[in-house]
């Protein structure tokens, strides 16, 4: 269509040219975020000991060049370096959380996000901090539900499996994510993960 129309100056059907497009590209990321989902779901996780500083550093750097993410000033903080568990799915939440966090708080004057940690008895916790928007934690359910959204997407981009994908990694992991978060004040996300 676009490329039968593309000559044609009709401003209404490039409107719904594009709005076919924009449909397409949404369905696409949802398609491919369920597909995630469900491959994680079913798969078993082999645990493994690994660098999860340097894992983190790696993800702010990849994120780094980003339009979105170059305003934002983030901090790693994290006390520990080992962590055990299943790399690539923890690299996933973690990666979900960080993008979260850039997005929500992407409009703010000075965004700002803290990666840091603790370890409280047998457990190890990494939190994810922003300044951004922030949300009543009476939602806090809703949140992490498959294709749950609290905003449309026309205000956020997303596809409402990011924080589902979070809840099933750390259930695999025997951990769990809570989440503190006030409406304009911002959120912290934090992966309780058990140390065997």
């Amino acid at each position: 269509l676009e490329k039968k129309f593309s000559e044609v100056g009709d401003q209404e059907v490039r409107h719904h040219i594009g709005v076919i497009r924009q449909s397409a590209l949404r369905l696409t990321h949802m398609i491919d975020a369920l597909l995630r989902y469900s491959r994680l779901e079913q798969q078993a996780l082999p645990k493994q000991r690994f660098n999860v500083r340097e894992m983190i550093t790696g993800l702010v750097g990849d994120r780094t060049g980003s339009a979105q993410s170059s305003q934002a000033t983030i901090h790693v903080e994290v006390p520990f370096d080992e962590l055990y568990g299943e790399p690539v799915s923890i690299r996933q939440a973690l990666a979900n959380l960080l993008d979260n966090a850039i997005k929500f708080s992407r409009n703010r004057p000075s965004p700002e996000i803290r990666i840091d940690g603790a370890r409280d008895g047998a457990a190890f916790l990494i939190r994810v901090t922003d300044n951004g928007i922030g949300f009543d934690t009476v939602q806090t359910d809703k949140i992490f539900g498959l294709f749950e959204r609290l905003h449309g997407p026309q205000d956020y981009e997303g596809t409402g499996v990011g924080l589902a994908i979070v809840r099933l990694v750390m259930d695999k992991h025997g951990g769990r994510v809570t989440v503190e978060s006030t409406p304009d004040r911002g959120s912290t996300f934090s992966l309780v993960f058990p140390q065997g």
